[in-house]
Formats: C-alpha cells, sequence, structure tokens
C-alpha cells in the first residue's frame, strides 16, 4: 500500500485550506509541486506531480494527466510531442522548501525519503532549439515552449 506523506509544513496548509469555506479557493492558488521520480512511479516516467483527483507524469516526449475521483480512474489525457527529441532531458526547476516521502509496505529498502519537490520541470532539447517548460498551481497545469528565432 503506498502513503505519502507531506511535509510538515505542507500538512498543516492542507488542514488549514480543508477547515475553512473560502480555503477551496485558496488551495487553487498552490504551485503544482512537481517531484523526480525515485522508484514511485513506472521507471518511464521522469517527473511526477500529484494533487486533489489528478496525477501528472512527465517523460521527455508526453505528459499523461489522470483524472480520479474516489480512489478510481476516471480519465486520462495524454499529450505527446510529435517527432520530438525522445532523449530530451528533463530538469526540476524552481526548488520548493517541501519534500515528499513514500512509505512502500515494511521494506525499508523501498522507501523513499526526503525527495525534492520543484515548481517547474524543463524539458531540453525536445526540438533543436526548443524546450518545454511545465509549470501550473493546482487549478490549472501549463506548458509552454520559448519562442524560437527562425534564422537559428
Amino acid at each position: 500500500m503506498l502513503r505519502m506523506l507531506q511535509s510538515v509544513a505542507f500538512l498543516a496548509l492542507t488542514a488549514v485550506f480543508a477547515a475553512a469555506p473560502s480555503a477551496a479557493a485558496a488551495y487553487g492558488h498552490l504551485p503544482l509541486t512537481f517531484e523526480h521520480n525515485e522508484g514511485q512511479a513506472d521507471p518511464s516516467v521522469a517527473f511526477l506531480s500529484r494533487g486533489q483527483g489528478y496525477s501528472l507524469l512527465l517523460t521527455p516526449t508526453s505528459a499523461e494527466l489522470r483524472l480520479k475521483s474516489a480512489a478510481k480512474e476516471r480519465a486520462t489525457v495524454r499529450w505527446q510531442v510529435a517527432g520530438g527529441n525522445r532523449d530530451a532531458r528533463l530538469t526540476g526547476e524552481s526548488l520548493l522548501p517541501s519534500t515528499t516521502n513514500y512509505f512502500l509496505g515494511n521494506d525499508p529498502a523501498r522507501w523513499r525519503s526526503g525527495v525534492a519537490n520543484f515548481g517547474r520541470v524543463r524539458a531540453t532539447g525536445v526540438y533543436p532549439g526548443i524546450d518545454l517548460v511545465y509549470h501550473g498551481n493546482q487549478r490549472q497545469a501549463c506548458k509552454r515552449a520559448p519562442p524560437v528565432n527562425a534564422g537559428n
């Protein structure tokens, strides 16, 4: 059974938002947090983000959004970079003060603690001269590629 424990500060913040009616609006403004995959997801996934009702999985050439309700997967949306570099390098940017811990079963070898959280993930070299950056908040994810100078 997978149990995810967030840092104490994040849990306290979430508890405050759950208690107040206007908290849902405030929660929507919290940034997405991305984690490097250290064994908590399929090996094809480089970075992931989880939140209330969703998981976002990133690979060098795709992003997969899984929407859930009451522990059941309800829908999956997958974006793929057509003809993109399969070896694009994904790196976390904007290191956040929070970390994530995973305690899988009773075997400490499967546990992951202190997994760094990032505010953005950059896929470098998706196409020649083009990087893709993933970021957002709890209400919307954004992916963007900087403008390309066609003269280069």
